[in-house]
């Protein structure tokens, strides 16, 4: 007869030392009446050679390990017995200042003991950590005790025996003869699975749940990372993307020295959500876990992993797939559709040239591209600005630009009026540069037209040669020996608002441009425009000659991807 004979057994074999809890499930959870142990378990080996502990907790950093030690009561255990023996056997505690340690009261090192510890803090970054540890039975005083941990004594005799390896008619056996005094038995069904089988069980997906726990991604084909400065290039690890219905799910994985909230060029944690339309969603991470420039975004960081809701209403125009990566940098993860199969918006090249008017929305479903000086570097969570070239196949150039960037928003039109420049053909010989001027009703031009600086409203421009219109035509009706010199080529509207956003549309007559070069509009094969203002970059489209859906495919390009397969009617393997 053993004196645990008594006690309430538990399915289970053997626990290994290992920091991971999965084979301590069904054992009791104990309380704590300390912040720095959420909760404790304790259990007996089947053959009663060992005493297995148990604790949780949350560590505020990767170096925190407040946790352990021999200093503090409510991190050491400590056993009564029976006859009032104090020696070293009356206290067991759990160090880390020497590597990971088992120790007795007197410090000194528990022979036969094993104890794993897991913190998955990072930085300083908290995250759980777990403390899992093995003593062998022959170290107690006597077989008769208490222990005391965290605050809460438990008797000896009231602390669960695994039940071991036993034949399954021995296990239903045992379970009618427990089912008084085993209030365990009921959680228990299903414990005794092969685990090597449940582990080896492909992950289903099942949605996500931004809870800071990051179980459900395991589903989801996750990406390597990286950073583009080569102070921190491994500050990401993984990430992976998931468009779910109303909801984009973003994970991130740190790197082993540096967190996501500092990647990017600028160490700014700047990230971009990217649509197949060329629109952009600029948003960042921080250092408190915190994601800013996103509407009713959600976001849990914990130790190394980052999760991220970012709700479809917030997505930046699309068709059928965005993509994500930081800002400004080829993107980890490309051609994301949504699992519902939905589609965003119909591309259109239904575009006209408004005026006065000041109406934009046209272009709203027609592809841009980013425009930017040096946004990677600044603090704002958005993008500096877009611009779109149109010819709808016919003699006719359409333009659009805007900008939400306080730097430029400070010129006040003037970032649309300086600096621009058409290129044709990719050809540096056949380059256009509008110099915008006002004309009033009557035709007569104004040549000292301000560049910039004007209020809030719609304004409109008529489009000279910056270097051949000579000032000496004063009206553009007058036929003269001057006109030549002083042709106009289009107009370009602009619309200035409350300091929050500009916008440009323009439209150029490429029959008039191209007498002008010296050629024929039938031979514009491409033509890009640079708003130098705003940046280097150059928007491209398709010239006359080639028709305005081949201008479509050279602005954006065309994308597709394959996100889900079917596993089996109900569920669903992401794969990326």
């Amino acid at each position: 007869m053993s004196a645990f004979d008594g006690n309430t057994k538990v399915n289970g074999s053997k626990i290994t030392i290992d920091g991971k809890t999965s084979d301590w499930e069904g054992i009791r959870e104990r309380e704590s009446k300390t912040d720095k142990i959420d909760s404790w378990k304790v259990a007996i080996a089947s053959d009663y050679s060992e005493l297995y502990i148990c604790y949780e907790g949350t560590a505020s950093t990767q170096w925190d390990y407040n946790f352990m030690g021999a200093n503090d009561e409510m991190v050491r255990v400590h056993m009564d017995y029976p006859d009032g023996t104090q020696n070293e056997k009356s206290n067991i505690s759990f160090t880390a200042w020497d590597g990971y340690k088992v120790k007795n009261g007197w410090n000194g090192d528990i022979a036969g003991s094993d104890i794993a510890v897991v913190n998955e803090a990072h930085l300083n970054t908290p995250a759980p950590y777990v403390v899992e540890a093995v003593i062998p039975m022959e170290f107690f005083a006597d077989s008769d005790f208490t222990l005391t941990f965290a605050g809460t004594t438990v008797d000896i005799r009231d602390v669960e025996v695994l039940r071991g390896d036993v034949k399954k008619e021995d296990t239903k056996e045992d379970s009618k003869e427990d089912t008084k005094d085993d209030t365990n038995d009921e959680n228990q069904k299903g414990d005794t699975k092969d685990e090597t089988k449940e582990d080896d069980k492909e992950a289903v997906y099942k949605g996500i749940t931004i809870d800071g726990r990051f179980s459900d991604w395991d589903a989801v084909t996750k990406y390597d990372a990286g950073c583009p400065n080569p102070d921190h290039k491994d500050c990401i690890e993984k990430t992976a993307m998931v468009f779910d219905g109303d909801y984009v799910y973003i994970y991130i994985k740190d790197g082993e020295t540096s967190s996501a909230y500092g990647a990017g060029s600028h160490s700014n944690g700047m990230y971009t959500i990217k649509s197949d339309m060329g629109n952009e969603m600029v948003f960042q991470l921080t250092q408190s876990g915190d994601i800013n420039g996103v509407d009713k975004a959600e976001c849990k960081h914990v130790g190394k992993q980052w999760e991220i809701s970012i709700p479809k209403s917030e997505l930046p125009t699309y068709n059928n797939t965005i993509s994500f990566g930081l800002y400004l940098t080829e993107p980890f993860i490309e051609n994301v559709s949504n699992l519902d199969e939905s589609k965003g918006v119909e591309i259109s090249t239904d575009i006209t040239y408004d005026g006065l008017k000041g109406l934009y929305g046209d272009w709203d479903r027609y592809p841009h591209t980013t425009i930017e000086y040096a946004t990677a570097g600044t603090h704002y969570q958005m993008v500096d600005s877009k611009g779109a070239l149109y010819c709808d196949g016919g003699f006719t150039l359409l333009g659009h630009v805007v900008t939400t960037m306080p730097n430029h928003l400070d010129e006040a039109g003037g970032e649309f009026m300086n600096a621009v420049t058409i290129k044709f053909n990719n050809n540096e010989k056949q380059v256009f540069s509008p110099r915008l001027v006002s004309v009033d009703e009557d035709g007569n031009i104004n040549w000292n037209t301000p560049k910039g600086g004007y209020e809030d409203g719609t304004y409109e421009f008529y489009i000279f040669s910056t270097y051949d219109a000579w000032n000496n035509a004063g009206n553009i009706y007058e036929d003269s020996i001057n006109r030549e010199n002083s042709e106009w080529y289009g107009k370009m509207t602009i619309t200035v608002k409350n300091g929050v956003q500009d916008e440009c549309e323009f439209y150029l007559d490429l029959e008039k441009v191209a007498k002008k070069l010296g050629c024929d509009a039938s031979d514009f094969k491409r033509i890009d425009a640079q708003f130098g203002r705003l940046g280097q970059q150059w928007i491209t489209t398709a010239g006359a000659s080639s028709g305005a859906w081949l201008g479509l495919i050279l602005c954006v390009g065309v994308t597709a991807g394959v996100l889900v397969y079917q596993k089996k009617k109900g569920d669903r393997q992401v794969s990326l």
